[in-house]
């Protein structure tokens, strides 16, 4: 009979043992399905930031280009302005050169 006791209390201990030891296995493969799942919302939200990341830095490339462009054609304005103001200079010049002559011509009869 004490054998048996002998017996049976190791059994026990084991089974024992092994309980916890599952109790332990769920525990932990439930924290790992919550930490797979966090890894996946993150991933998602890496992949959502890369995305936004990528789109914002399109939209600044296109601004630069049209700031560009807009550059560009307040400088072709502005040099057509000079020239046609250069011109209009230049031309009342002219035109006041000739008036002092005909004044001139004017004064001498």
């Amino acid at each position: 009979s004490s054998a048996s006791n002998t017996n049976t209390a190791p059994t026990a201990s084991l089974h024992s043992k092994i309980e916890s030891l599952k109790v332990q296995l769920a525990k932990s493969q439930k924290e790992l399905a919550a930490v797979q799942t966090q890894n996946h919302t993150l991933q998602q939200k890496v992949g959502t930031l890369e995305a936004t990341v990528a789109s914002t830095e399109r939209e600044i490339e296109a601004q630069a280009a049209e700031l560009e462009r807009a550059g560009q054609e307040m400088e072709n304005i502005r040099k057509t302005t000079r020239d046609e103001q250069d011109e209009m200079i230049e031309d009342h010049e002219e035109e006041l050169e000739e008036l002092q002559k005909e004044h001139q011509a004017e004064l001498d009869k």
